[in-house]
């Protein structure tokens, strides 16, 4: 808006209006006078949001301009946080155990006509939908990803090096939960030991990356082949830049679609858990519900060790108390544990940060980008339930096994968009890369969505941390005010 006042006059009518379309909140702004658009509008603030609108959208949100009738028209669409979704999850989860104890137990009879006629149909179906948009969608995100993460790489040697650090301190985070769990799940013996066949195996892993055709990840659901031709393609939009913008543009209207249709069909998770609960007793899997309480001990064990972990290190390396820091960092976590939305708490994100001494220049751009791609929490449970999951099914859990799910977690954690079921999309992909039972995806629906608000706080806090870290060593972090 300040921009089309700069443009066409102090006296310009500007209008906000906000409303619902398809159960999806929007806010639209307009102004009269001639074509002005802010996505085209370049200075130091505008040029960050227009070189990265489609940023926006990995965020969830959706921005669009139009020109109408002598009119200016700047529409951006919210990503529904369906906060009342948990409550009918829970519900579905309570009528599901019912129906299905009663069938099971009292009469299998007419339980087994249940599941043959009515709960492995549906299961089946929605089981088919997910792996449908979940290879498209994750290779778009990905693409996406890269190609906006070179244009947010042109803010300079800053924007740089917080891509670069974000990246690989989520790997090495990964690594080292890796290293803390693994020894629960491997047996240390045969293809277990670091011997010439596993290193056969985890060679033979770096070549299968590179796929056979195009259609074939996307048939099988190889997250690495479809991560693989994703990285490709938009390294490839980089290079060639300008003269395939037409294409990119294209690409990202398709991301924004595949998101919108994972959107409505997330309003069916409901139905599904109540589904997939049924399923579990009347396919006799009853025995695997007991991993439930150990994933979730083990990702807010491991999480917390680890958030622990990287406290203690802002705390050595700038010499602040730990009382300072945590209270310091405590109003963006209460607020995204109790919203269960990084966006809810991007204000106090700001001021949080600015709190610790962060400059702003890097506040700016580094809690923008950090919300999108630096996800340690989720990566972490992505690792820890496939861990669990493919134990309770009695899938072979090898190093190869182990390296391929730290691999695959970290990237779907820095690919997953932030809408109702897009977690539940890359589990889809998740277990078909490390050969888990399409029907643990039951179990592990409704500890995502259980999970979901403390890993967001956590992963706000962890994003918080390593903006203190980064702007230490781009001397770009007053350390007086940190310590206050």
């Amino acid at each position: 808006m300040e921009i089309w006042i700069h443009e066409l006059g102090e006296n310009t009518s500007c209008t906000f209006t906000s409303g619902s379309k398809f159960g999806r909140t929007y806010i639209l702004l307009s102004a009269e006078g001639k074509m002005i658009n802010p996505n085209e509008y370049q200075d130091d603030l505008t040029s960050m949001i227009s070189n990265g609108s489609s940023l926006l959208t990995t965020l969830g949100l959706f921005l669009e301009y139009h020109y109408e009738n002598g009119k200016n028209f700047l529409k951006l669409t919210l990503s529904n946080k369906q906060s009342g979704q948990l409550r009918s999850v829970m519900l579905g989860i309570l009528l599901g155990i019912i129906c299905g104890a009663a069938l099971s137990f009292g009469l299998p009879n007419a339980g087994n006509m249940v599941q043959t006629w009515f709960v492995s149909p549906i299961f089946d179906t929605f089981m088919n939908i997910l792996t449908l948009i979940a290879g498209p969608m994750i290779f778009l995100a990905v693409y996406c990803g890269i190609y906006e993460m070179g244009d947010a790489a042109t803010f300079g040697k800053i924007g740089k090096r917080l891509i670069i650090r974000f990246t690989s301190f989520a790997f090495l985070i990964l690594i080292a939960a890796g290293l803390m769990v693994s020894w629960l799940f491997i047996s240390f013996s045969g293809k277990n030991h670091i011997s010439g066949s596993a290193i056969m195996d985890l060679y033979q892993m770096v070549l299968n990356i590179i796929p056979g055709n195009i259609i074939s990840p996307f048939q099988t659901g190889n997250a690495l082949q479809i991560i693989f031709l994703a990285c490709i393609c938009g390294a490839g939009t980089l290079v060639l830049g300008d003269s395939v913008s037409g294409m990119a543009k294209i690409v990202s209207q398709i991301n924004t679609l595949i998101q919108l249709l994972m959107t409505y069909i997330s309003k069916l998770i409901p139905l599904f858990v109540f589904i997939s609960m049924m399923n579990l007793f009347l396919s006799g899997n009853l025995k695997n519900i007991s991993s439930l309480i150990k994933q979730i001990i083990l990702v807010i064990l491991i999480t917390s060790i680890i958030l622990i972990f990287y406290i203690s290190m802002v705390c050595w390396k700038c010499r602040v108390k730990p009382g300072v820091l945590i209270k310091k960092l405590l109003p963006t976590f209460l607020i995204a544990l109790s919203t269960a939305s990084s966006s809810a708490a991007f204000g106090t994100n700001i001021e949080s940060c600015k709190a610790l001494g962060i400059d702003k220049k890097l506040i700016n751009f580094g809690v923008s980008i950090g919300q999108i791609i630096f996800m340690p929490s989720g990566a972490i449970q992505f690792f820890i339930i496939s861990l669990c999951t493919g134990q309770s099914f009695g899938t072979e859990i090898t190093i190869v096994w182990i390296i391929t799910s730290i691999i695959t977690s970290t990237i779907l954690a820095i690919a997953t968009p932030p809408i109702p079921g897009g977690g539940l999309s890359c589990y889809t992909i998740l277990f078909a890369q490390l050969g888990i039972p399409s029907a643990g995806i039951a179990l592990v629906i409704s500890i995502d969505l259980l999970m979901d608000a403390f890993l967001t706080a956590c992963n706000l806090a962890f994003l918080q941390t390593e903006l203190v870290l980064s702007a230490k060593k781009l001397n770009l972090l007053d350390e007086e005010k940190l310590r206050k």
